[in-house]
C-alpha cells in the first residue's frame, strides 16, 4: 500500500469513528452506563458512513444497556423505581397519591406495565406508561381490583388478574385496554400471570385444588391446564427463563422462610436456588438468562437483590430501610460503532 492508500485509510478511519448507530427505548443518562454524549432520546438513529470502494463497514457492539424497574416505598408509598443492573442511579419514575406496585417492561422496552391505585383508598387498576415514567394511561379503568399485569412476548397483549366477575380470574386485552378476553372460569383464586416467551403458555398462581396457592401452566388461550407444584404452603411469582425452559417461582413450605425454586418446562426436577434462611422472593430472568433478580428480605429490610442463574453469588442491588421489591429487567438498547474492514487493495 503506497503512502496515498495509506493517508486515505487513515482518512476513513477517523471519520468512521464519528458516526454511530444508536437504537435506544428511552433516555439513557450519561455516566449512568449510558451512551456517551448525554442523554438519548427513544429510538434515535444516527447516520452511518457512506459506502467506500473497496471498503465495507462492519458493525462492532459496543455496549449493550440492561435496566432493572421495581417497587419501593422509600418516599412514604409504593411508586415505581429505574436503576441500572449494579444498582447505580436509581430514579423514581411515578409520582401518585395512591401506591404503584408490580411493574413490568414492555419486550421492546418502551414501555412499562403496572398496578396503580390512582386514589389513596381506591382499588388496583393497569396502566401502562413511557419508560421515563410519562404518559401514564389507565387501561382498566373500572370499579374491580386490577393487578399482576404483565405483556405478551410480542407486546401485543397484556395479561392481568382481576375479580371483575366476582372472584380473581386471569384475563387478556390488547395493550390499549381493549378486546378484553377472560381466560380461566372458577370459583378459586386465579392470579400472577406471566407469559413463555416462545407465546405458548402461560404460568399462574391458583389455589383452585387443595387451598394453597400452586403453580399453575395453561395454553396461552387458557386452555389445559396442569398444576407444576406441590408443595405444603404457598407458591407465589412464577416466572420464564427467556428461552422458555425453566421456571421460576417463590414457595412458602413448612417453617421455611421462603425460597426461590426453579423447574423445567415439564414440572420436573426441581431445584432450590436460593436455599438459605432469609425471606426470597419475587424473581425474575435477566435478559440474557444468566442472572436472577429477586426481592430478598435480608440484614432488617427487604431489598432488591441478584444473583447468578444456578443461585450462586447472590448480593443485593439495594441497601433502603424502605421496602424495595418486584424488580423487572429489560435490554435497553445497543450502541454500534461502525468500522471500516478493507476488502483487498486496488491496483
Amino acid at each position: 500500500m503506497n503512502w496515498r492508500k495509506w493517508i486515505f485509510f487513515c482518512l476513513i478511519i477517523g471519520l468512521s469513528m464519528s458516526f454511530s448507530l444508536v437504537v435506544l427505548a428511552g433516555p439513557v443518562d450519561k455516566g449512568s452506563g449510558g451512551l456517551p454524549g448525554g442523554d438519548v432520546d427513544a429510538l434515535v438513529v444516527t447516520s452511518q458512513p457512506e459506502f467506500v470502494p473497496g471498503f465495507v463497514q462492519r458493525p462492532m457492539v459496543m455496549e449493550t444497556l440492561e435496566k432493572v424497574v421495581f417497587m419501593s416505598d422509600r418516599d412514604g408509598d409504593f411508586e415505581i423505581y429505574m436503576m441500572n443492573t449494579d444498582g447505580s442511579i436509581q430514579q423514581r419514575l411515578t409520582y401518585n397519591p395512591g401506591d404503584d406496585f408490580t411493574p413490568r417492561w414492555s419486550p421492546d422496552g418502551k414501555q412499562i406495565v403496572f398496578t396503580s391505585h390512582p386514589e389513596v383508598e381506591g382499588h388496583g387498576e393497569v396502566f401502562v406508561m413511557n419508560a421515563d415514567g410519562s404518559g401514564q394511561v389507565n387501561l382498566t379503568n373500572n370499579n374491580a381490583s386490577e393487578n399482576y399485569p404483565n405483556w405478551s412476548p410480542d407486546g401485543s397483549k397484556i395479561i392481568f388478574s382481576s375479580d371483575r366477575d366476582g372472584d380473581h380470574e386471569i384475563y387478556v386485552m390488547d395493550a390499549d385496554g381493549s378486546n378484553v378476553t377472560q381466560l380461566t372460569f372458577n370459583s378459586a383464586y386465579d392470579s400472577m400471570p406471566a407469559w413463555s416467551p416462545d407465546g405458548k403458555y402461560i404460568v399462574f398462581v391458583s389455589d383452585r385444588e387443595d387451598n394453597n396457592d400452586e403453580v399453575y401452566r395453561m395454553d396461552a388461550d387458557g386452555s389445559n391446564p396442569v398444576r407444576f407444584s406441590f408443595s405444603s404452603g404457598d407458591d407465589w411469582y412464577p416466572n420464564w427463563s427467556p428461552d422458555s425452559k425453566y421456571i421460576i417461582y417463590s414457595t412458602w413450605q413448612g417453617s421455611t422462610a421462603g425460597e426461590i425454586y426453579r423447574i423445567d418446562v415439564d414440572g420436573s426436577n426441581e431445584v432450590n436456588l436460593t436455599n438459605n434462611s432469609y425471606q426470597d422472593w419475587a424473581s425474575v430472568y435477566s435478559v440474557d438468562g444468566e442472572k436472577i433478580y429477586f426481592s430478598s428480605f435480608r440484614n432488617g429490610s427487604e431489598e432488591v437483590c441478584v444473583m447468578d442463574a444456578d443461585g450462586s453469588h447472590q448480593t443485593c442491588l439495594t441497601n433502603h430501610p424502605a421496602i424495595d421489591r418486584y424488580p423487572d429487567t429489560t435490554l435497553r438498547g445497543y450502541y454500534y460503532n461502525y468500522v471500516p474492514v478493507i476488502l483487498q487493495e486496488s491496483s
